[in-house]
């Protein structure tokens, strides 16, 4: 083969090794939304699970009068919020 037969192998190559670099890229960003989107679940959860244990404990001492309504209405707005 003479030299030059081998240019569109080179850029075929040079192609190639863009193009998987790309995808490389692309999957890393996918990786980090993916992380950022789970983390984001876990704390969403964890607010709602404390909002729920709040507004419990709220409801209760506002049934044996240690706390006023409008703390339990506090309470209720956080726990509609976390939702």
């Amino acid at each position: 083969m003479e030299p030059d037969e081998f240019v569109p192998f080179v850029l075929g190559e040079a192609v190639l090794v863009e193009e998987m670099e790309s995808v490389a890229s692309t999957a890393i960003a996918y990786f980090f939304d993916v992380l950022s989107a789970q983390t984001s679940l876990r704390d969403a959860l964890s607010e709602k699970a404390e909002s729920d244990t709040l507004h419990a404990v709220t409801r209760r001492r506002f049934e044996s009068r240690r706390v006023t309504e409008s703390e339990v209405l506090q309470a209720e707005l956080v726990q509609v919020n976390a939702d």
